[in-house]
Protein backbone atom coordinates (compact mmCIF):
# COMPACT_ATOMS: atom_id res chain seq x y z
CA UNK A 1 0.00 0.00 0.00
CA UNK A 2 1.42 3.45 -0.92
CA UNK A 3 1.43 6.90 1.16
CA UNK A 4 -1.24 7.89 -0.17
CA UNK A 5 -3.76 4.62 0.11
CA UNK A 6 -2.73 5.31 3.70
CA UNK A 7 -3.87 8.57 3.94
CA UNK A 8 -7.02 7.41 2.25
CA UNK A 9 -8.28 5.23 4.99
CA UNK A 10 -9.38 8.01 6.98
CA UNK A 11 -12.30 9.41 5.64
CA UNK A 12 -11.78 13.52 6.79
CA UNK A 13 -8.35 13.41 5.20
CA UNK A 14 -9.97 11.59 2.15
CA UNK A 15 -12.54 14.32 1.65
CA UNK A 16 -10.86 16.93 2.01
CA UNK A 17 -7.85 15.62 -0.24
CA UNK A 18 -10.95 15.34 -2.52
CA UNK A 19 -11.84 19.00 -2.23
CA UNK A 20 -8.09 20.12 -2.74
CA UNK A 21 -8.09 18.38 -6.12
CA UNK A 22 -8.72 20.32 -9.10
CA UNK A 23 -11.02 17.83 -11.03
CA UNK A 24 -14.55 18.13 -12.99
CA UNK A 25 -17.89 18.40 -10.92
CA UNK A 26 -18.93 15.41 -11.96
CA UNK A 27 -15.49 13.82 -10.63
CA UNK A 28 -16.36 15.40 -7.20
CA UNK A 29 -19.83 13.96 -6.87
CA UNK A 30 -18.76 10.67 -7.90
CA UNK A 31 -15.47 10.74 -5.41
CA UNK A 32 -17.64 12.46 -2.26
CA UNK A 33 -21.01 10.58 -2.13
CA UNK A 34 -19.50 7.87 -0.04
CA UNK A 35 -17.13 10.22 1.73
CA UNK A 36 -19.58 12.17 3.27
CA UNK A 37 -21.52 9.69 5.19
CA UNK A 38 -20.55 8.84 8.55
CA UNK A 39 -17.80 12.33 8.54
CA UNK A 40 -16.97 13.73 12.31
CA UNK A 41 -17.06 16.99 11.07
CA UNK A 42 -15.94 18.81 14.50
CA UNK A 43 -12.32 16.72 13.59
CA UNK A 44 -13.19 17.98 9.79
CA UNK A 45 -13.01 21.35 10.29
CA UNK A 46 -10.37 21.65 13.00
CA UNK A 47 -8.10 19.71 10.80
CA UNK A 48 -9.17 22.29 7.82
CA UNK A 49 -9.23 25.30 9.38
CA UNK A 50 -5.36 24.24 10.96
CA UNK A 51 -4.05 23.60 7.53
CA UNK A 52 -6.07 27.34 6.15
CA UNK A 53 -8.61 25.23 3.88
CA UNK A 54 -12.04 25.87 5.11
CA UNK A 55 -12.69 27.81 1.94
CA UNK A 56 -11.90 24.43 -0.24
CA UNK A 57 -13.49 22.23 1.63
CA UNK A 58 -16.88 24.43 1.19
CA UNK A 59 -16.18 24.85 -2.55
CA UNK A 60 -15.87 20.88 -2.70
CA UNK A 61 -19.20 20.27 -1.16
CA UNK A 62 -21.16 22.85 -2.78
CA UNK A 63 -20.23 21.74 -6.26
CA UNK A 64 -21.83 17.92 -4.83
CA UNK A 65 -25.29 19.44 -5.12
CA UNK A 66 -27.78 17.66 -2.65
CA UNK A 67 -25.63 15.64 -0.16
CA UNK A 68 -26.08 14.45 3.33
CA UNK A 69 -24.28 16.97 5.19
CA UNK A 70 -26.02 18.54 8.15
CA UNK A 71 -27.71 21.76 7.46
CA UNK A 72 -25.67 23.74 10.61
CA UNK A 73 -22.30 22.19 8.40
CA UNK A 74 -23.22 23.56 5.37
CA UNK A 75 -24.46 27.06 7.17
CA UNK A 76 -20.87 27.34 8.75
CA UNK A 77 -19.26 26.41 5.83
CA UNK A 78 -20.82 29.20 3.45
CA UNK A 79 -20.54 31.71 5.98
CA UNK A 80 -16.34 31.38 6.69
CA UNK A 81 -16.50 31.18 2.62
CA UNK A 82 -18.07 34.70 2.70
CA UNK A 83 -15.51 36.02 5.39
CA UNK A 84 -12.71 34.85 3.85
CA UNK A 85 -14.39 36.49 0.55
CA UNK A 86 -14.74 40.08 2.34
CA UNK A 87 -11.50 39.68 3.91
CA UNK A 88 -9.42 38.99 0.45
CA UNK A 89 -11.45 42.33 -0.93
CA UNK A 90 -9.99 44.61 1.55
CA UNK A 91 -6.69 42.90 1.10
CA UNK A 92 -6.96 43.71 -2.23
CA UNK A 93 -8.13 47.23 -1.73
CA UNK A 94 -5.44 47.82 0.28
CA UNK A 95 -2.75 46.55 -1.46
CA UNK A 96 -4.17 48.84 -4.32
CA UNK A 97 -3.51 52.29 -1.91
CA UNK A 98 -0.26 50.78 -0.73
CA UNK A 99 1.15 50.48 -4.73
CA UNK A 100 -0.60 53.67 -5.53
CA UNK A 101 0.97 55.23 -2.74
CA UNK A 102 4.63 53.28 -3.21
CA UNK A 103 4.21 54.77 -7.29
CA UNK A 104 3.65 58.15 -5.71
CA UNK A 105 6.94 57.90 -3.96
CA UNK A 106 9.16 56.05 -7.33
CA UNK A 107 9.51 53.03 -4.99
CA UNK A 108 9.16 49.79 -7.45
CA UNK A 109 6.56 47.31 -5.68
CA UNK A 110 6.07 43.76 -6.30
CA UNK A 111 3.18 42.06 -4.71
CA UNK A 112 3.52 37.90 -4.40
CA UNK A 113 2.28 34.67 -2.46
CA UNK A 114 -1.26 35.07 -0.77
CA UNK A 115 -3.03 38.15 -1.95
CA UNK A 116 -1.77 37.47 -5.97
CA UNK A 117 -2.28 33.75 -5.75
CA UNK A 118 -5.97 34.03 -4.53
CA UNK A 119 -6.96 36.18 -7.66
CA UNK A 120 -4.25 34.06 -10.22
CA UNK A 121 -4.66 31.04 -10.06
CA UNK A 122 -7.68 30.13 -7.93
CA UNK A 123 -11.54 28.77 -9.05
CA UNK A 124 -12.53 31.78 -6.58
CA UNK A 125 -10.64 34.40 -4.41
CA UNK A 126 -12.34 33.28 -1.55
CA UNK A 127 -10.91 29.91 -1.69
CA UNK A 128 -6.66 30.94 -0.88
CA UNK A 129 -6.36 32.14 2.74
CA UNK A 130 -3.36 34.38 3.76
CA UNK A 131 -2.71 36.23 6.79
CA UNK A 132 -0.54 39.27 5.77
CA UNK A 133 0.24 40.97 1.76
CA UNK A 134 3.54 40.52 1.17
CA UNK A 135 5.29 43.39 -0.91
CA UNK A 136 8.81 43.03 -2.30
CA UNK A 137 10.68 46.17 -2.23
CA UNK A 138 14.75 46.92 -2.97
CA UNK A 139 16.34 47.05 0.65
CA UNK A 140 17.69 51.03 -0.34
CA UNK A 141 13.93 52.07 -0.52
CA UNK A 142 12.75 50.18 3.37
CA UNK A 143 13.41 53.27 4.83
CA UNK A 144 11.48 55.69 2.77
CA UNK A 145 8.75 53.00 2.58
CA UNK A 146 8.27 51.93 6.25
CA UNK A 147 7.83 55.89 7.00
CA UNK A 148 5.35 56.35 4.43
CA UNK A 149 3.18 53.19 6.01
CA UNK A 150 3.98 54.51 9.42
CA UNK A 151 2.44 58.27 7.98
CA UNK A 152 -0.57 55.83 7.00
CA UNK A 153 -0.96 54.60 10.55
CA UNK A 154 0.94 51.02 10.50
CA UNK A 155 3.30 50.58 12.94
CA UNK A 156 6.10 47.87 12.96
CA UNK A 157 5.45 44.42 14.78
CA UNK A 158 8.87 42.13 15.53
CA UNK A 159 8.62 38.73 16.75
CA UNK A 160 8.54 38.39 20.58
CA UNK A 161 11.60 36.30 20.99
CA UNK A 162 13.26 39.76 19.64
CA UNK A 163 11.88 42.13 21.98
CA UNK A 164 13.41 42.84 25.80
CA UNK A 165 9.47 44.12 26.35
CA UNK A 166 6.92 42.61 24.42
CA UNK A 167 5.23 45.55 24.92
CA UNK A 168 7.22 48.18 23.53
CA UNK A 169 8.14 47.49 19.65
CA UNK A 170 11.28 48.49 19.09
CA UNK A 171 14.79 47.24 18.57
CA UNK A 172 18.25 48.11 19.90
CA UNK A 173 20.27 49.88 17.37
CA UNK A 174 22.36 47.32 17.59
CA UNK A 175 19.52 44.44 17.06
CA UNK A 176 18.28 46.92 13.94
CA UNK A 177 21.48 46.50 12.08
CA UNK A 178 21.44 42.74 12.77
CA UNK A 179 17.77 42.46 11.47
CA UNK A 180 18.38 44.71 8.37
CA UNK A 181 21.29 42.34 7.75
CA UNK A 182 20.62 39.27 8.35
CA UNK A 183 16.66 39.03 7.71
CA UNK A 184 14.25 39.89 5.22
CA UNK A 185 10.81 41.13 5.96
CA UNK A 186 9.50 43.88 8.19
CA UNK A 187 5.96 43.58 9.08
CA UNK A 188 3.99 46.51 9.57
CA UNK A 189 0.04 46.21 11.20
CA UNK A 190 -2.82 48.70 10.73
CA UNK A 191 -3.95 50.78 13.57
CA UNK A 192 -7.70 48.64 13.24
CA UNK A 193 -5.54 45.35 13.33
CA UNK A 194 -7.27 44.26 10.30
CA UNK A 195 -4.56 44.17 8.11
CA UNK A 196 -0.63 42.93 8.01
CA UNK A 197 2.07 44.25 4.75
CA UNK A 198 5.06 42.32 5.03
CA UNK A 199 7.74 44.39 3.34
CA UNK A 200 10.15 42.10 1.85
CA UNK A 201 13.51 43.12 0.88
CA UNK A 202 14.88 39.59 -0.11
CA UNK A 203 13.15 36.14 -0.14
CA UNK A 204 14.93 34.48 2.60
CA UNK A 205 16.66 35.39 5.23
CA UNK A 206 20.38 34.68 4.79
CA UNK A 207 20.25 31.93 7.19
CA UNK A 208 19.05 30.17 5.00
CA UNK A 209 21.09 29.17 1.39
CA UNK A 210 18.68 28.63 -1.17
CA UNK A 211 17.70 32.25 -2.09
CA UNK A 212 16.94 33.18 -5.86
CA UNK A 213 18.55 36.00 -7.53
CA UNK A 214 16.86 39.03 -7.12
CA UNK A 215 18.44 40.64 -9.85
CA UNK A 216 16.55 37.97 -11.96
CA UNK A 217 13.44 38.64 -10.36
CA UNK A 218 13.18 41.96 -10.47
CA UNK A 219 14.14 41.42 -14.40
CA UNK A 220 11.44 38.61 -14.91
CA UNK A 221 8.13 40.55 -13.51
CA UNK A 222 5.12 40.81 -14.46
CA UNK A 223 1.46 42.27 -14.12
CA UNK A 224 -1.43 40.52 -12.27
CA UNK A 225 -4.91 42.11 -11.84
CA UNK A 226 -6.71 42.01 -8.79
CA UNK A 227 -9.95 42.95 -8.32
CA UNK A 228 -9.80 45.27 -11.37
CA UNK A 229 -6.45 46.56 -10.17
CA UNK A 230 -2.66 45.75 -12.11
CA UNK A 231 -0.05 45.18 -9.52
CA UNK A 232 3.49 44.00 -10.33
CA UNK A 233 4.28 40.34 -9.47
CA UNK A 234 6.28 37.59 -9.86
CA UNK A 235 6.65 35.52 -12.73
CA UNK A 236 4.93 32.14 -12.87
CA UNK A 237 8.63 30.29 -12.49
CA UNK A 238 10.09 32.64 -9.53
CA UNK A 239 6.32 32.18 -8.13
CA UNK A 240 6.44 28.80 -7.93
CA UNK A 241 9.69 28.34 -6.97
CA UNK A 242 9.34 30.64 -3.98
CA UNK A 243 6.28 28.28 -2.88
CA UNK A 244 8.52 25.46 -2.34
CA UNK A 245 11.32 27.39 -0.64
CA UNK A 246 9.19 29.22 1.69
CA UNK A 247 7.14 25.93 2.73
CA UNK A 248 10.87 24.22 3.41
CA UNK A 249 11.67 27.12 5.18
CA UNK A 250 8.61 27.11 7.27
CA UNK A 251 8.91 23.38 7.80
CA UNK A 252 5.84 22.50 5.52
CA UNK A 253 3.13 23.27 7.83
CA UNK A 254 0.26 23.28 5.92
CA UNK A 255 -1.55 21.78 3.01
CA UNK A 256 -2.28 25.21 1.38
CA UNK A 257 0.70 25.37 0.05
CA UNK A 258 0.47 21.57 -1.82
CA UNK A 259 -2.86 23.51 -3.30
CA UNK A 260 -0.59 26.25 -4.09
CA UNK A 261 1.22 24.38 -6.69
CA UNK A 262 -1.10 22.39 -8.13
CA UNK A 263 -2.85 25.71 -9.01
CA UNK A 264 0.10 27.18 -10.78
CA UNK A 265 1.09 24.42 -12.86
CA UNK A 266 -2.58 23.99 -13.90
CA UNK A 267 -2.71 27.62 -14.48
CA UNK A 268 -3.60 29.46 -17.80
CA UNK A 269 -0.38 30.12 -18.28
CA UNK A 270 2.14 28.00 -19.30
CA UNK A 271 4.93 27.34 -17.39
CA UNK A 272 8.78 27.61 -18.91
CA UNK A 273 10.02 23.88 -16.90
CA UNK A 274 13.01 24.70 -18.73
CA UNK A 275 13.25 28.36 -17.44
CA UNK A 276 12.57 26.70 -14.01
CA UNK A 277 14.76 23.99 -13.53
CA UNK A 278 17.16 26.66 -14.37
CA UNK A 279 16.62 29.12 -11.78
CA UNK A 280 16.17 26.23 -9.39
CA UNK A 281 19.95 25.28 -9.88
CA UNK A 282 20.73 28.85 -9.64
CA UNK A 283 19.48 29.17 -5.99
CA UNK A 284 20.71 25.59 -5.28
CA UNK A 285 17.43 24.79 -4.85
CA UNK A 286 16.94 21.71 -6.78
CA UNK A 287 15.74 19.19 -4.52
CA UNK A 288 13.28 21.47 -2.76
CA UNK A 289 11.81 22.51 -6.21
CA UNK A 290 11.45 18.18 -6.78
CA UNK A 291 9.96 17.72 -3.70
CA UNK A 292 7.46 20.08 -3.79
CA UNK A 293 6.40 19.35 -7.39
CA UNK A 294 6.30 15.26 -6.02
CA UNK A 295 4.34 15.75 -3.29
CA UNK A 296 2.02 17.77 -5.18
CA UNK A 297 1.68 14.83 -7.49
CA UNK A 298 0.99 12.68 -5.07
CA UNK A 299 -1.59 14.40 -2.98
CA UNK A 300 -3.64 16.08 -6.02
CA UNK A 301 -2.58 14.19 -9.21
CA UNK A 302 -0.14 17.27 -10.83
CA UNK A 303 0.47 17.19 -14.18
CA UNK A 304 4.51 17.43 -13.87
CA UNK A 305 5.96 16.65 -17.41
CA UNK A 306 7.77 13.71 -17.46
CA UNK A 307 10.15 14.80 -19.62
CA UNK A 308 11.14 17.43 -18.11
CA UNK A 309 10.87 16.35 -14.25
CA UNK A 310 11.47 12.42 -15.09
CA UNK A 311 13.37 12.27 -11.87
CA UNK A 312 11.58 14.00 -9.21
CA UNK A 313 9.67 10.38 -7.87
CA UNK A 314 13.08 9.35 -7.61
CA UNK A 315 14.93 12.42 -5.93
CA UNK A 316 12.08 12.57 -3.32
CA UNK A 317 12.66 9.68 -1.68
CA UNK A 318 10.21 7.88 0.61
CA UNK A 319 11.69 8.49 3.57
CA UNK A 320 11.37 12.40 3.10
CA UNK A 321 7.70 12.18 1.72
CA UNK A 322 6.74 9.89 5.07
CA UNK A 323 8.36 12.62 7.21
CA UNK A 324 6.34 15.33 5.58
CA UNK A 325 3.23 13.77 5.52
CA UNK A 326 3.72 12.74 9.45
CA UNK A 327 3.86 17.01 9.88
CA UNK A 328 1.44 17.98 7.50
CA UNK A 329 -1.04 15.08 8.86
CA UNK A 330 0.16 14.47 12.02
CA UNK A 331 0.90 18.14 13.58
CA UNK A 332 0.55 17.56 17.30
CA UNK A 333 2.63 14.65 17.60
CA UNK A 334 5.46 15.62 19.73
CA UNK A 335 9.23 15.54 17.87
CA UNK A 336 12.57 15.68 18.74
CA UNK A 337 13.64 19.21 20.40
CA UNK A 338 17.30 19.04 19.91
CA UNK A 339 17.63 20.50 16.48
CA UNK A 340 15.09 23.18 17.28
CA UNK A 341 16.69 23.82 20.61
CA UNK A 342 20.02 24.69 18.47
CA UNK A 343 18.19 27.17 15.57
CA UNK A 344 17.97 24.41 13.37
CA UNK A 345 14.99 23.57 10.62
CA UNK A 346 15.16 19.73 10.31
CA UNK A 347 13.06 19.81 7.57
CA UNK A 348 14.89 22.72 5.41
CA UNK A 349 18.30 20.23 6.39
CA UNK A 350 16.15 17.18 5.24
CA UNK A 351 15.40 18.93 2.25
CA UNK A 352 17.99 21.30 1.10
CA UNK A 353 20.11 19.22 -1.17
CA UNK A 354 23.57 17.51 -0.98
CA UNK A 355 26.01 17.04 2.16
CA UNK A 356 27.98 20.33 1.20
CA UNK A 357 24.76 22.56 1.02
CA UNK A 358 23.19 20.90 4.41
CA UNK A 359 26.77 21.88 6.21
CA UNK A 360 26.33 24.99 4.74
CA UNK A 361 23.12 25.76 6.32
CA UNK A 362 23.99 24.24 9.68
CA UNK A 363 27.30 26.08 9.91
CA UNK A 364 24.96 29.62 9.50
CA UNK A 365 22.09 28.52 12.10
CA UNK A 366 25.20 27.85 14.26
CA UNK A 367 27.05 31.06 13.52
CA UNK A 368 24.91 33.61 12.12
CA UNK A 369 23.72 36.42 14.69
CA UNK A 370 20.39 37.19 15.04
CA UNK A 371 18.17 40.22 16.79
CA UNK A 372 16.81 37.74 19.21
CA UNK A 373 20.89 37.28 20.29
CA UNK A 374 21.02 40.10 22.29
CA UNK A 375 17.68 39.49 23.99
CA UNK A 376 18.98 35.53 24.97
CA UNK A 377 22.58 36.56 26.14
CA UNK A 378 22.58 40.44 26.77
CA UNK A 379 25.37 40.70 24.14
CA UNK A 380 26.94 44.77 24.35
CA UNK A 381 27.28 46.18 20.82
CA UNK A 382 30.99 45.83 21.00
CA UNK A 383 30.93 42.30 21.37
CA UNK A 384 29.24 41.71 17.35
CA UNK A 385 32.40 40.94 15.70
CA UNK A 386 32.44 37.66 17.94
CA UNK A 387 29.04 35.97 17.67
CA UNK A 388 30.05 34.25 15.31
CA UNK A 389 32.71 32.03 17.36
CA UNK A 390 31.08 32.52 20.81
CA UNK A 391 26.84 31.89 18.98
CA UNK A 392 27.59 27.70 19.05
CA UNK A 393 28.43 27.60 22.86
CA UNK A 394 25.90 30.10 24.22
CA UNK A 395 23.49 27.94 22.07
CA UNK A 396 24.80 24.41 23.50
CA UNK A 397 24.75 26.23 27.16
CA UNK A 398 21.33 27.60 26.71
CA UNK A 399 20.21 23.89 25.43
CA UNK A 400 21.90 22.18 28.23
CA UNK A 401 20.46 24.64 31.28
CA UNK A 402 16.88 24.16 29.54
CA UNK A 403 14.48 23.02 32.12
CA UNK A 404 12.77 20.11 29.86
CA UNK A 405 9.38 20.88 29.41
CA UNK A 406 6.24 18.48 29.68
CA UNK A 407 5.08 17.00 26.30
CA UNK A 408 1.73 16.53 25.27
CA UNK A 409 0.21 13.16 25.58
CA UNK A 410 -2.95 13.91 23.52
CA UNK A 411 -2.59 14.60 19.72
CA UNK A 412 -5.09 17.31 18.88
CA UNK A 413 -5.68 15.62 15.37
CA UNK A 414 -6.52 11.81 15.62
CA UNK A 415 -5.84 9.33 12.80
Amino acid sequence: MNLKDELLKTKEWALLLSCMQHASEAQLCDQKSELIRDIDWNYLFSFSEYHSLLPILHWGIKRMGDTEAPPEVLTFLRDNFRASHLRNLLAAHTLSQCEQMFKAERIPAIAFKGIVLAYAIYEHPALRQFGDIDILIQQHQLPKARSLLQQHDYRPVYPPGMLTDPRVQELSFNQTRIYDRYYHELTLQSRDDLMQIDLHWALSPRLYPSAPDLAGIWGGIRTASLNGHTVLTLSQEHQLLNICIHAAKDRWRTLKWVVDIDRLVRSEGDLDWVQLKELASASRSDRILTFGLHLSQLLLDTPIPTSRFASAKGRSSEADLSAILEVLFRPGTPRPRALGCLGINPIYLRLCGGWSLRMRYLCRALTLPRPEDEVMFGLAQQQYPLWRLRRPFWLLGRCLSRIPRPRPDANPFRE
